[in-house]
């Protein structure tokens, strides 16, 4: 959906400029003082009473006017499809039941997914059981290990930041076995989970991470009556705001990041508290 056109430019325009507003004035909670520090170089006024940095609008349209854009994609429309492994549970096929996953079950998954023409891709986010002689902090680890197991994307988590030093050793050693570059296995995500607020962990692992010349991509993932506003202008801005802002911080890691415009954001129901993930309104 082209959701400039759906909103008409009057619109688009008053949600950019509130978006704007908020970073300028309300700005974004940063919990560690040396990436404050750091987002100054992208026109970040860090205040450290707060510990928020504000940027003011100035800053934030002469970043996006210099920065690498691609126009959107104006001909006949793609139609793709791809699967996600959350630590969820699994839905037996002849029952419908939810059970526990196993490694069995995963692996029919995985194998089941891949076999579709219409797949895209198939990724793991954390692992949805936790095998035995393990415990749930290694998570991370596993996740990359049955990927690679059974051929799935893994997402990228560190989760705690003890895990860096553990996720690059690991990356290593399937790069020596493989005979690929570190650069081509390693990924590390975080996540916005607070509205406006990018927490200590994901803070120090972009630090350690940069330290070791290694992007670590931070997203977010909005909830439309949860983390945030409940009306469509209201979760629009904000989400605009937190883009703008990630685009920001990784602008401050690498300065020729590009604008990119991409969000996924989930609708709360509001009967009963749930997330409604996958549902028609998540596309709005």
């Amino acid at each position: 959906m082209n959701t400039y056109r759906w909103f008409g430019e009057g619109k688009a325009r008053e949600l950019h400029a509130a978006a704007l507003r908020v970073l300028a004035e309300t700005g974004v909670e940063v919990e560690h003082e040396a990436l404050r520090h750091r987002l100054t170089s992208v026109g970040g006024v860090p205040d450290e009473v707060t510990g928020r940095v504000r940027f003011p609008a100035q800053a934030v349209e002469a970043a996006l006017a210099e920065a690498p854009k691609a126009l959107p994609h104006e001909g006949r429309p793609r139609i793709s499809a791809s699967t996600g492994i959350y630590q969820s549970y699994y839905a037996e096929p002849e029952t419908g039941e939810l059970v526990g996953f196993d490694e069995h079950k995963l692996a029919f998954y995985i194998a089941l997914a891949a076999s579709l023409a219409v797949e895209d891709r198939l990724w793991l986010l954390g692992l949805p059981f936790v095998p035995p002689g393990f415990s749930p902090r290694h998570i991370p680890l596993l996740e990359r290990l049955y990927c690679w197991k059974y051929g799935a994307i893994n997402s990228g988590s560190v989760q705690l930041t003890g895990l860096c030093e553990p996720l690059v050793e690991l990356c290593e050693a399937r790069g020596a076995q493989t005979g690929r570059q570190l650069e081509d296995l390693f990924s590390a995500v975080g996540y916005l989970v607070s509205p406006l607020k990018l927490a200590q962990p994901e803070c120090e692992q972009m630090l350690w991470f940069a330290e070791r010349d290694l992007p670590m991509y931070i997203g977010h993932l909005p909830s439309q009556g949860g983390t945030a506003p409940v009306t469509l202008g209201g979760i629009a801005v904000l989400t605009l705001a937190e883009q703008l802002f990630l685009f920001l911080l990784h602008k401050a890691f690498r300065p020729d990041t590009p604008w990119h415009l991409s969000s996924s954001i989930v609708t709360v129901d509001m009967r009963q508290g749930a997330p409604c993930y996958g549902r028609p309104e998540q596309q709005r």
